[in-house]
């Protein structure tokens, strides 16, 4: 056999080959690629808590100090957020603090500052005062309005005084003992006064309510944590004051009218106490000479204001 003839041979025979690798892989299914796996993310970590530390008690003005705000996560670590949230002072006539966490002590009494983070935050208290002195803070409020401005408190004790600040806030420093007796007043507004200690009193301010015998008044609304008073040996609470000028003998007539049906008041004048139903009350006052009657509108039982309840307070002299 030719050269040639080996030749066309070996070709076939490769082809041959090929052939057969060829028919051997048709018969033999391809395996199907896996499907992929949905691989759901972990969520991620939400703030649960924050808490400040750091020194929160002075006693030089103009005494500065680094706080930290360390926050704990739903997956049970921590991080350090002082530049990551927001820090208040509750009166920057005593410090401020700065949006990275220092702290500068720019008068003497008692505060707060406060951080907060995302939906989470936390207070803590500042006190500045010379050694071996005291403060003594707290909030003048209008029961139903929030905090009052401008308002003197005076301790009649040391003869310290302060004038509230924008949320009502006040604070005495300075002060040879613990103890004091203060007297919150602003003109048109009833006084307060009160024996007390620490940093939490509250000192709740009425406007003064006054009319004529023939005046309607509108006031502002009762609310709950509104002033208690004791009136024939019942308690009026929560309750408002009211200074009708009867200006010659006769009876009032009396028509108070409110909006809210879970309020349940009543009206203490002149040795008797008449009861509210169906949002409003009547009331007949007799009066023997001309004179200021004081006469009490609120809760009886005690705390029957179920929230803020808008009334009109009407008179008439018959």
């Amino acid at each position: 056999m030719g050269r040639n003839s080996r030749a066309a041979l070996g070709a076939v025979g490769l082809m041959l080959l090929s052939a057969t690798w060829t028919s051997c892989g048709s018969d033999t299914p391809t395996p199907a690629a896996p499907a992929p796996v949905a691989v759901t993310p972990p969520a991620p970590a939400t703030v649960t808590g924050v808490a400040i530390s750091g020194n929160l008690a002075f006693t030089t003005i103009g005494e500065t100090t680094q706080l930290t705000a360390t926050a704990t996560l739903s997956d049970n670590t921590t991080k350090n957020v002082t530049s990551d949230g927001q820090w208040q002072s509750a009166d920057v006539r005593i410090v401020t603090v700065s949006t990275s966490g220092i702290l500068t002590v720019v008068g003497y009494g008692s505060t707060y500052i406060a951080f907060s983070t995302g939906n989470r935050g936390t207070s803590k208290a500042v006190t500045a005062t010379p050694p071996g002195t005291f403060t003594v803070a707290g909030r003048v409020r209008e029961p139903g309005r929030g905090g009052l401005v401008n308002v003197l408190v005076v301790d009649t004790l040391s003869r310290r005084s302060s004038l509230t600040g924008p949320d009502g806030q006040f604070s005495l420093a300075e002060l040879r003992s613990p103890q004091v007796h203060l007297i919150a007043e602003r003109e048109r507004y009833e006084s307060a006064e009160t024996d007390a200690t620490g940093t939490n009193i509250d000192l709740p301010l009425q406007e003064v309510i006054r009319l004529s015998a023939g005046e309607t008044t509108y006031p502002a609304p009762l609310a709950p944590n509104d002033l208690s008073y004791t009136v024939g040996g019942r308690r009026c609470s929560d309750c408002r004051v009211i200074h009708v000028f009867v200006p010659q003998a006769g009876t009032v007539h009396i028509q108070v009218t409110w909006t809210v049906a879970a309020s349940q008041l009543s009206l203490f004048a002149e040795g008797q106490v008449v009861k509210g139903t169906a949002r409003e009350l009547t009331a007949d006052v007799p009066i023997n000479a001309s004179r200021e009657v004081l006469m009490y509108l609120g809760a009886e039982p005690p705390n029957a204001v179920g929230t803020h309840t808008p009334f009109t307070f009407a008179t008439s002299l018959r």
